[in-house]
């Protein structure tokens, strides 16, 4: 079993605990994020079943091949989804399964209001069209079953949400656009006071694709 952008391992540790007897290999772009992902799956038995590796998740280099790769919330960030999830299926077995979750096109939809109302720029990176890619993976597998999901998240402060995104490297501009300090404060002070101290929330359009070569 192979996981794509295990990030700080939250699917590392359901695969690691409902799979304990697979050959598991967790890889990551940042030797950061496979170092966490490592320690939160120290308490787990059977660690000679689990490598680390740091991978592209986007050009997947692999000799072996896999009865099953899994991704949460990675694809979005690839320069081109369709041709990573084509090169994952090349080291699928036949009959191995291909299971990815992605941020969609219809995410951030209160980001891009609040900057059309004020005509300050959307930094928003832009998502993969459901639809299309879709379309393009279709003769990769045998089978493909696709569906989504609206998660809201709420967040204390405009700057919360912000936050947020820098943390998890969500932040990271794939567009190479951003907003100037000083347009950026004047975004979160008057975002900030439309919500007249509530909370913000955010949506987050969450897509599947579960696929067997």
């Amino acid at each position: 079993v192979l996981e794509v952008g295990c990030g700080t391992g939250a699917l590392s540790r359901i695969l690691a605990t409902e799979m304990p007897d697979r050959q598991l290999l967790f890889t990551d772009f940042s030797a950061g994020m496979l170092a966490m992902c490592r320690q939160r799956l120290s308490d787990l038995p059977k660690p000679e079943h689990q490598a680390w590796q740091i991978m592209d998740g986007e050009n997947i280099a692999a000799q072996d091949e896999y009865a099953l790769i899994a991704s949460s919330l990675t694809l979005q960030w690839f320069n081109n989804p369709t041709q990573a999830l084509q090169r994952a299926c090349r080291v699928l077995q036949k009959g191995g399964k291909l299971f990815y979750s992605y941020v969609g096109e219809e995410s951030f939809t209160e980001w891009r209001t609040i900057c059309d109302r004020f005509k300050i720029p959307c930094t928003a990176n832009p998502m993969p069209d459901t639809h299309r890619l879709n379309y393009e993976i279709r003769n990769f597998f045998s089978t493909i079953e696709t569906w989504g999901d609206t998660v809201r998240i709420k967040y204390p402060q405009v700057k919360d949400f912000f936050y947020s995104l820098k943390k998890t490297g969500s932040g990271t501009q794939l567009n190479k656009r951003s907003l100037p300090v000083k347009q950026m404060r004047e975004l979160i002070k008057k975002w900030d006071n439309e919500l007249l101290g509530e909370e913000l929330e955010m949506t987050y359009n969450i897509q599947y694709i579960l696929a067997e070569k």
